[in-house]
C-alpha cells in the first residue's frame, strides 16, 4: 500500500508539459487534492455563482427553481470565501515572501499560518489560492489553459511523514511514482517539474500532522528546509497551534522559524476586546454580504454580532455553520419575501458538540515531559 491511501483514478489525457491529466467527474470533485478540482473550484475560468433578480427567480419553473436552490446551498457549503483580516495579512506576508524569493538561490522564505482549530485558517490558505490564481491569469494570459500549475494545495496525510507529503504533491500534478520510490527520488521528481510547469506557490494544511512525534519532528523540519531550498517559490505552512509545536524547537525547529512570516490570526472564544469585537462584527457582515439570500441584510446580522459570538463561541468555523444552516432553511422554504435570517431562527440552528457544551477553547494541555511525569501518569492510571 502506498504511503498515502489517497490515490485517484486512471488517467485519460497528457498536456503539452507532459503531465497526465485525470479522468473522473471533476465539476463534481471537491476534494482540492487534484488540479483539475482545484482549478475548477478557483481557479480564474471558474464558475462563479450568480444571483438572480427577483422578477426572474418568481418566473422560473419549478425545476429550475429547485435547481437554483440547491445551487444557492451548495455556494454557501463550499464555495463562500469571506475575506477577513487573516486573510489579508497573509495575502500580505505572501506578496512580501514572493518578491524575496523571486531570483533567490537558496534560502527561500515562507509563510507561516498557526492558530487553533476552526479560526479560518484552510479558509484563508484557499482564499490565498485563488487571489494568486487571478493575479497569476493577468499577468501571464492563456498560460494555465496550457498546463501551468501556478499553485498546489496539499494536506499533510495521516501518514505523518515527508514522504506521504511528496507523493500527494505528486498525485496533485498527477505524476506517476512508485511506492519504492525513496524521498530522494521523489523530491528529484519534483525539482524537475514544478519549475516546469510554473509552480509559485505550495500550500502545506495540517502540518502539525508532522509534529505530532517527536522522533518523527527532526527529520521533518530538515526535509521541509530542503524542499524550500529547491523550490523556487514561496511556500504556507498552515496548522493548529504551529507555534508550541514540536517542529519550530530545538536548533532545526529555530532555522525553519527564521525562514518564515508569521500570519497573525485572531482568536475570537472568550472575552472581546475592541480591537477583536470590531472585527468579529466584520465577519459577520461579511458573512451576510455574501449569503444568497433576497431579504437579509448586512445591518441586520451586523446587530445580532456580539449574541453570535456568544451563541458560537467566537468560533468563526461554528458561525459559518449556524448562518448556513438558518439561510439553507429559509431556502428551503421557497419563500424568497421571508429570507430573513432573525435571532429566533438562529436560536434553532445545528451547533457543533464543542458551542453546545461551551468547550471552544482547543489549545491543547502541555505534554508531560520526563520520566517522572511518565510515572505520575502510571499512577493515575491505577
Amino acid at each position: 500500500m502506498p504511503d498515502d491511501p489517497a490515490a485517484p483514478s486512471g488517467v485519460d489525457a497528457v498536456t503539452s508539459n507532459g503531465l497526465h491529466r485525470l479522468s473522473g467527474p471533476i465539476e463534481d470533485d471537491k476534494s482540492l487534492m487534484r488540479w483539475e478540482s482545484l482549478n475548477n473550484l478557483l481557479g480564474p475560468s471558474r464558475k462563479e455563482f450568480q444571483m438572480i433578480d427577483r422578477p426572474s427567480y418568481d418566473a422560473l419553473t419549478l425545476d429550475s427553481r429547485l435547481a437554483f436552490n440547491r445551487a444557492r446551498i451548495r455556494y454557501m457549503a463550499g464555495e463562500m470565501i469571506i475575506t477577513t483580516g487573516t486573510v489579508l495579512d497573509l495575502i500580505k506576508q505572501f506578496t512580501k515572501a514572493h518578491m524575496m524569493n523571486d531570483g533567490s538561490l537558496i534560502g527561500r522564505r515562507g509563510v507561516l499560518l498557526s492558530s487553533p482549530a476552526s479560526t479560518g485558517k484552510s479558509t484563508a490558505c484557499l482564499a490565498l489560492i485563488e487571489y494568486y490564481l487571478d493575479r497569476f491569469d493577468k499577468d501571464y494570459p492563456g498560460a494555465i489553459a496550457e498546463g501551468a500549475i501556478p499553485a498546489i494545495y496539499v494536506s499533510i496525510p495521516a501518514t505523518r511523514t515527508v514522504k506521504g507529503v511528496l507523493q500527494r504533491i505528486a498525485r496533485f500534478l498527477a505524476l506517476p511514482f512508485k511506492n519504492s520510490d525513496t524521498e530522494t527520488d521523489l523530491a528529484a521528481m519534483l525539482q524537475a517539474t514544478l519549475p516546469a510547469v510554473s509552480t509559485k506557490l505550495i500550500v502545506l494544511d495540517e502540518v502539525q500532522m508532522l509534529g505530532n512525534a517527536a522522533s518523527l519532528s527532526r527529520p521533518a523540519v530538515n526535509n521541509l528546509k530542503d524542499l524550500t531550498n529547491y523550490f523556487e517559490g514561496t511556500i504556507v505552512y498552515s496548522g493548529l497551534d504551529l507555534k508550541d509545536s514540536e517542529l519550530l524547537q530545538n536548533d532545526e525547529g529555530l532555522q525553519l522559524k527564521r525562514r518564515v512570516f508569521n500570519v497573525e490570526v485572531i482568536d475570537f472564544t472568550g472575552k472581546l476586546t475592541e480591537r477583536k469585537a470590531d472585527e468579529w462584527s466584520k465577519i459577520v457582515a461579511g458573512f451576510a454580504t455574501e449569503l444568497p439570500l433576497y431579504a437579509t441584510s448586512p445591518q441586520l446580522l451586523r446587530a445580532e454580532a456580539d449574541w453570535l459570538h456568544g451563541f458560537t463561541g467566537g468560533n468563526i468555523g461554528t458561525l459559518k455553520a449556524v448562518l448556513l444552516d438558518a439561510a439553507a432553511s429559509l431556502i428551503l422554504e421557497d419563500k424568497p419575501e421571508q429570507e430573513t435570517i432573525t435571532r429566533g431562527l438562529l436560536e434553532l440552528s445545528v451547533r457543533d458538540y464543542a458551542a453546545e457544551t461551551g468547550k471552544t477553547n482547543t489549545k491543547p494541555p502541555a505534554p508531560l515531559r520526563g520520566a517522572g511525569n511518565r510515572r505520575r501518569l502510571g499512577h493515575a492510571g491505577n
